[in-house]
């Protein structure tokens, strides 16, 4: 879309994904935009058979570089939550409409339903 809208070219897209297997080969740059000139390169993603440590299961499950299901998304969510209450980051609780920093994911996404 981003492309479409700077550039108003035409051609066929690039194949591009966030989990490993999308992208099999390293292509030309990609042209987001003209001004300011933005260019992307997709790169093969590669990702390891088995994961040892479940802590980086999560965190890569987090940002998006593995697959949600593979881990369940209430623990990822759950996680979210832990590490946003351990580094203080407590926007989440306006958002929220929190007045403390809560430790049960099932208590923040209630107060999301009301």
């Amino acid at each position: 879309a981003a492309r479409r809208h700077y550039m108003s070219c035409g051609g066929k897209a690039t194949r591009v994904g966030k989990l490993p297997g999308v992208t099999k080969s390293v292509l030309n740059y990609i042209n987001i935009s003209r001004s300011p000139r933005i260019r992307i390169l997709d790169t093969p993603g590669i990702s390891v058979p088995h994961i040892e440590d479940p802590f980086v299961g999560i965190k890569l499950a987090l940002t998006g570089t593995f697959p949600d299901h593979v881990i369940g998304e209430e623990v990822i969510a759950d996680f979210m939550l832990y590490f946003l209450n351990k580094e203080k980051n407590l926007k989440y609780l306006d958002f929220c409409g929190l007045e403390s920093p809560c430790d049960e994911f099932d208590e923040v996404i209630k107060s999301l339903a009301y």
